[in-house]
């Protein structure tokens, strides 16, 4: 259903367009990532902090863990360029 939406707003705009739904993890950005321009990642990485926090107090555990999740999103989008 996306990439027949992307199709659409494609059709009638020049702008690149950029989907921010339902990207939960690698495979989910992959898959919007091979029919977008680009991928917004919020909530996703809002309950991460969230559950981060609640597991530790130390900011260097949370930054971690966001910089293991986005590093998974970023291997993946970057697969789609081979």
């Amino acid at each position: 259903e996306v990439k027949s939406k992307v199709k659409i707003l494609k059709s009638i705009t020049e702008l690149p367009v950029g989907v921010g739904f339902g990207i939960k993890d690698a495979q989910s950005a992959a898959q919007v990532g091979a029919v977008s321009d680009g991928v917004v990642i919020g909530s996703a990485i809002v309950n991460l902090i969230h559950k981060s926090t609640e597991n530790s107090s130390d900011p260097e555990v949370t930054r971690n863990e966001i910089i293991g999740f986005m590093g998974n999103i970023r291997t993946a989008l970057d697969a789609l360029k081979n």
